[in-house]
């Protein structure tokens, strides 16, 4: 059973996540974000803790959310039997093919073969994250840079800009980042990150992911 402490560790992690998906740019109750703990624990008791939320521009996947409670990890099996069951769920076919995008919530870090089933193309869409790397959310620090997932047509207009031939030019950051895995941003993509400066007030820079 979930003890109190980890029933607290869910309800902060749920908020993160929701403030998360919502710096996706998928659509987000303010109210769902803003749920106090007796509410959260009613959600708990009927089991009603995940979420499925649709993304604000046309022909983007929606997103669910699952708060994976019933162990402390995954195995790979599992991953595959939850993933089919969340395409089922959300008519989106029996067997999971990507049209998706699925966050697992655990209370403890799965092992490395789960982990290296996610980067699989097969899976490119599903995340995994640990209840306490959403304890708190890190992206509101008044120090942390403004990250920003660049649009394919904007990638083009920054290339042609700097004169580069191939994006591979640019510098890299990795996929590990823990911005860059809060933003859903996966290797190719590129990343715009804007940060303060004491003399020019802030200053803008792009990475690509690897």
């Amino acid at each position: 059973n979930i003890t109190m402490n980890e029933i607290e560790k869910f309800h902060n992690a749920r908020k993160t996540t929701l403030e998360m998906i919502q710096d996706r740019k998928y659509l987000v109750n303010d109210d769902d974000i803003n749920v106090d703990l007796e509410t959260f624990k009613m959600y708990k008791q009927s089991g009603n803790l995940d979420l499925y939320c649709k993304h604000s521009l046309e022909g983007e996947n929606s997103i669910y959310v699952k708060f994976y409670i019933s162990k402390k990890k995954m195995s790979e099996n599992e991953l595959k039997k939850e993933v089919n069951s969340i395409s089922s769920k959300t008519g989106n076919g029996d067997e999971y093919n990507n049209n998706l995008n699925i966050i697992f919530v655990t209370l403890e870090k799965s092992n490395q073969n789960v982990y290296n089933l996610i980067k699989s193309e097969k899976f490119r869409n599903v995340e995994l994250f640990i209840i306490s790397e959403l304890l708190f959310n890190t992206s509101k620090h008044v120090l942390v840079p403004v990250y920003e997932k660049i649009s394919k047509k904007q990638e083009k207009e920054l290339l042609e800009l700097f004169k580069l031939a191939s994006k591979s030019m640019l510098p890299k950051i990795s996929s590990s980042d823990k911005q860059i895995r809060y933003h859903g941003m996966k290797g190719g993509d590129i990343c715009k990150i804007r940060r303060s400066s004491e003399t020019t007030g802030f200053y803008t820079e792009f990475k690509l992911v690897r």
